[in-house]
């Protein structure tokens, strides 16, 4: 639709946004789809497609109309005016879904270079913790974490991207690696990083897996010619708790294309499950049913892990990432002092 043809309240949104024709980042992202994003939020890169600009605060608009009877979410500058331009769009702002990247261009704060225990998360808009404050997403849980069980400074990346995809994941290892040398890395993965129809893996288990297995090894090569512990984690998809599991389709092949040791795969699905029990349990015992899924932002119409499904995450997560880094862990923090 062309931009003349959107109703004026709209179309002002888009332009503060810089999403009209002539500021509009379009790229390739979600595996082989090109996605469409706010150039003042988000900037070209020659490596990874795109990324997000340093320095800025944004904030998500729910049920913006799109297309038709199509609702989209769209992240824009969380600034005065284009917050008051919200109005008349029929969307609403998500409050408590403010983010703010550093002058890595990384969401979160300014990376700690002194941390005696230091990690790179690769992955996409899981990780880069969609809707969720800035002190909740799930690297931000994972370092509140680690510190717990090490009783020191630990440094945790962001890395995370919407839309980025495991070749997008390997050129940001590159990258921040070089600036970051982590003592271990974690790889993020969900479904629509195969295929570009999250059904197709999930109902089918369709997908790309050589161009995966590609990628993934890359990823694995990097950190074994360092010594790296790194550990693939697949993202549980809301669905495959309330519905089939269906993990022959998902996330089994992603084990397959890693290729991987156990030790160096986690699939954290069962402690979601046992989570979400308990919350069950807890709230039938105060007769006080819950509406929709509080591990994911089902209040919203989202299935990205809300603050209580990111701590369930990162729990995992910091106690493999603990287990792998084993008896290294004293000789790191000794010889970083």
């Amino acid at each position: 639709m062309a931009l003349s043809m959107v109703p004026q309240p709209q179309r002002r949104l888009l332009e503060i946004a810089g999403m009209d024709p002539d500021h509009v980042v379009l790229r390739w992202g979600n595996f082989d789809k090109t996605v469409i994003l706010p150039s003042t939020v988000y900037e070209p890169d020659e490596a990874r497609s795109y990324r997000l600009r340093p320095g800025v605060r944004s904030v998500w608009v729910r049920n913006f109309p799109f297309k038709g009877d199509m609702k989209a979410f769209l992240q824009i500058p969380d600034t005065p005016e284009a917050r008051a331009s919200v109005k008349g769009t029929g969307g609403a702002i998500v409050e408590g879904s403010e983010q703010l990247t550093n002058s890595w261009g990384l969401r979160g704060p300014e990376p700690d270079l002194d941390a005696r225990i230091r990690g790179i998360v690769l992955g996409d808009s899981y990780m880069q913790g969609l809707f969720v404050a800035d002190d909740r997403t799930p690297t931000e849980c994972l370092k509140r974490d680690l510190r717990r069980r090490f009783g020191a400074n630990v440094e945790v990346l962001n890395t995370g991207h919407l839309g980025y995809s495991p070749e997008q994941y390997y050129y940001a290892l590159e990258e921040y690696g070089k600036r970051f040398p982590p003592q271990f890395v974690v790889v993020s993965l969900f479904a629509n990083d195969f295929a570009g129809e999250i059904k197709d893996v999930l109902e089918r288990g369709e997908g790309d897996w050589g161009e995966a297995k590609y990628w993934l090894g890359r990823i694995k090569d990097y950190c074994v010619a360092r010594g790296i512990p790194n550990l693939f984690v697949p993202a549980p998809w809301v669905q495959q708790l309330s519905g089939p599991q269906l993990a022959g389709n998902y996330p089994g092949p992603v084990s397959n294309a890693a290729e991987v040791s156990g030790l160096e795969y986690l699939d954290p699905i069962d402690a979601f499950a046992d989570a979400l029990l308990s919350i069950e349990i807890e709230a039938d015992r105060k007769g006080e049913p819950i509406a929709g899924n509080p591990l994911f932002n089902g209040r919203i119409g989202d299935g990205h892990f809300s603050a209580e499904g990111c701590k369930i995450w990162a729990e995992q997560v910091g106690r493999r990432v603990a287990l792998l880094l084993g008896k290294r862990t004293s000789d790191l923090i000794d010889n970083h002092r």
